[in-house]
């Protein structure tokens, strides 16, 4: 009996091993972008070796992204800088410290320093250069509010000159019907506009003010109704391209008095621009219906 649960130990320590290197193995390749599935879970590593007696400057990377786009995901996202050292860079030295300033809005809304986390190493190639590493997660532990976010990243290290790396994170609202449904009653305002100043108020030109009726079964429908029920359909087909431009293809759009009132006018006038080519085709069609009639 003894013997069989000794073979069982032994065979589980020979595992152990085995088990060991595929946890490591995994958690380094959650990890290995900076955004593993809990979020920003890196932390900075801390200087290592002394600074030499010159220090080293660091040029910006004009092909790095200084801007994470979010649009209306909210999972963690990063950005891999990677600027160059100019002079004698600190070769001994595998990582630097960097100071995270506040990334705010223009309101003063902070993102919280606990979901921005930054790392950074040396990279030895061709031409030395300092990779930074900044990886975002604006759902926690607090969701952050959308919006525009700047900040700044600065190499405060005694082996470098001060050297600022200005960042943008933005994010866009989340809230789809809002815009939608903003666009949607803009553009309703406008049509109802339209018609009562061209159909009830008779201002539309020759035959603007007609009250002809159109047959429609056993009802007769009035051309004010028409015109009308045709204006609100132009509205709806008005609003679909008003809110694709200034809120699905704008990654900064939020639900503030700026970008509302934007969306509400563009809304708000092309519905108007496309009222009156509708209630013109009602027109013909109820003169056309007036003309058979009369010809029977």
């Amino acid at each position: 009996m003894s013997s069989g649960r000794g073979r069982w130990f032994a065979r589980l320590a020979a595992l152990l091993p085995a088990v060991l290197a595929v946890l490591v193995t995994l958690g380094h390749t959650s990890t290995a972008n900076g955004v593993g599935e809990a979020g920003c879970g890196a932390t900075q590593r801390p200087s290592v070796g002394l600074p030499g007696e010159r220090k080293a400057r660091l040029k910006p990377n004009p092909d790095d992204e200084t801007m994470l786009l979010f649009r209306r995901s909210r999972r963690p996202r990063a950005l891999d800088l990677r600027p160059g050292i100019l002079d004698e860079g600190p070769a001994a030295r595998t990582a630097v410290e960097i100071d995270v300033r506040p990334f705010r809005r223009s309101d003063g809304e902070t993102i919280p320093p606990g979901q921005i986390v930054v790392t950074q190493s040396i990279v030895s190639n061709n031409q030395q250069n300092l990779r930074i590493e900044v990886c975002v997660d604006p759902a926690s532990p607090e969701p952050v509010p959308p919006g525009t976010y700047s900040g700044t990243l600065i190499v405060d290290d005694p082996a470098f000159d001060s050297a600022p790396l200005e960042l943008t994170v933005v994010l866009q609202d989340t809230r789809l019907y809002a815009p939608f449904m903003l666009a949607l009653l803009a553009a309703l305002t406008g049509v109802l506009v339209q018609w009562f100043v061209r159909s009830v108020l008779g201002r539309s030109g020759a035959g603007g003010g007609s009250t002809g009726n159109v047959p429609f079964g056993p009802w007769r429908l009035s051309q004010r109704i028409l015109e009308l029920v045709a204006g609100l359909l132009a509205g709806v087909v008005a609003a679909i391209p008003v809110y694709n431009a200034h809120y699905d293809r704008n990654p900064a759009w939020i639900l503030d008095l700026s970008h509302s009132w934007g969306l509400a006018v563009a809304s708000f006038t092309a519905a108007s621009t496309l009222y009156p080519g509708s209630a013109a085709l009602i027109r013909r069609l109820v003169a056309n219906g007036g003309g058979e009639a009369n010809h029977g």
